[in-house]
């Protein structure tokens, strides 16, 4: 496994799968999209995306949403509001 400084990680497998993942966070109040660039560029758009706001212990609510858009090979945007943390894991290769 390796860490980035932005707090990013990547592990490739034997197998050529690629599992990347990291946290967003957002300041309370307002809405907005945040670039992800993945540490490594997929080479298949058909990656899976997965992320939850369930491991934030400050600002969780049951009505904090954030939407995931703009998929690309080596990035993806995030968007969400009300203070969310957003913890994301990627597979693929």
């Amino acid at each position: 496994m390796k860490f980035n400084s932005d707090g990013t990680y990547y592990i490739k497998y034997s197998n050529g799968i690629i599992e990347q993942g990291g946290i967003v966070s957002y300041p309370n109040g307002g809405t907005r999209a945040t670039l992800i660039t993945l540490p490594i560029k997929y080479t298949n758009i058909n990656y899976n995306i997965s992320a939850t706001n369930r491991g934030n212990t400050e600002f969780w609510s049951e009505s904090a949403e954030f939407l995931i858009h703009s998929i690309t090979l080596n990035n993806f945007k995030v968007q969400a509001e009300r203070g969310n943390k957003i913890y994301w894991r990627t597979l693929g290769t």
